[in-house]
C-alpha cells in the first residue's frame, strides 16, 4: 500500500499534487492508495484557546469525497487527541502507517511535517526510510512567489479575495446553509465549521436542486450572511458559492 497523510484541509491543488502523485505510484506498484488524515484540526486540540477562530476550507465529509474525486482507494481516518499527538514520528510511522496499514511507500509534499518531535519532510523521509519503507518526494506549487497551502487561502478569504482563494483551491469556494424568509443565511453543523469570508460585499451563486441563481451575498463583521436575490429565492437549503 502507497500512503500519504496529512490534515488535507480544503484538498487544495498543493494537496493534489500529492494525491495525484499517490495514484499514480500506487497503480505503478500494482497496490492500493491510501490517504491518512485526522479530525478535529490538530490545532484544537493542541492549541485549544487559540483555535477559537480556526476556520477550516472543508468539512470531513467534503475533504472525504475531494479525494475519493481524485481516486483514493482508501481513506483512513485518525480521531486527534492528546494522546495520539504525543506519538513520535518513528511510532506513527511503525503502528500506523506500517502496522495498521501496511504501508510500503509513502509519498511527502514539500512541508510534511510529523510526530510530537515536529518532524520536517526530510527527518520523516530519513526516519521512513530507516524503517523499510519507501519514500517518494514532491514538489510545492507555487501561486506567486509562495507555495500554496491552506493557511495562504484562509488569509485570502479573511481578505476577501474569493478570486485568489479559489484559485489556490482549484475551485470556487463554497459554504451550504439555510436561506431564511428575511434574507439571512445561517450556517449550521459540520458547515458552521469553515471559514466564512471577511466583510463584505460578494457576487455568490446560490444553488439548490439543480438550478443556480446569481445573488449577492454580503457578511457582516460578526461573520452573519445575508443574501440577496431579489426575493426571486424561497426559504430552503442552498450552496452559497462565491464568485468575487
Amino acid at each position: 500500500m502507497v500512503v500519504a497523510t496529512g490534515f488535507f484541509d480544503g484538498v487544495h491543488l498543493g494537496h493534489r499534487r500529492v494525491i495525484d502523485r499517490l495514484v499514480s505510484a500506487a497503480g505503478e506498484r500494482g497496490t492500493e492508495s491510501c490517504v491518512i488524515t485526522f479530525w478535529p484540526h490538530p490545532r484544537k486540540i493542541l492549541k485549544a484557546g487559540d483555535s477559537q477562530g480556526l476556520g477550516l476550507l472543508s468539512t470531513l465529509d467534503e475533504k472525504c469525497s475531494y479525494l475519493r474525486e481524485l481516486g483514493v482507494d482508501r481513506i483512513e481516518i485518525i480521531p486527534f487527541t492528546e494522546a495520539f499527538s504525543r506519538m513520535t514520528t518513528a511510532q506513527y510511522l511503525e503502528q500506523i502507517v506500517i502496522g495498521r496499514l501496511g504501508g510500503t511507500a509513502l509519498v511527502l509534499g514539500y512541508d510534511n511535517r510529523m510526530g510530537c518531535d515536529s518532524s520536517g519532510a526530510d527527518e520523516v523521509a530519513r526516519v521512513a526510510e530507516s524503517l523499510g519503507v519507501e519514500v517518494i518526494r514532491e514538489t510545492a506549487i507555487f501561486g506567486g512567489d509562495l507555495a500554496i497551502s491552506s493557511t495562504r487561502i484562509r488569509e485570502a478569504l479573511l481578505l476577501g479575495d474569493v478570486t485568489s482563494a479559489g484559485k489556490m483551491l482549484g475551485r470556487r469556494y463554497r459554504i451550504d446553509g439555510r436561506l431564511e424568509e428575511d434574507g439571512r443565511f445561517i450556517v449550521s453543523g459540520s458547515q458552521a465549521e469553515k471559514l466564512i469570508p471577511g466583510s463584505g460585499e460578494y457576487s455568490v451563486i446560490v444553488s439548490a436542486g439543480g438550478k443556480d441563481s446569481e445573488a449577492e451575498c454580503i457578511v457582516g463583521r460578526d461573520e452573519d450572511m445575508r443574501i440577496d436575490c431579489g426575493d426571486s429565492l424561497p426559504p430552503a437549503d442552498y450552496s452559497v458559492t462565491f464568485v468575487k
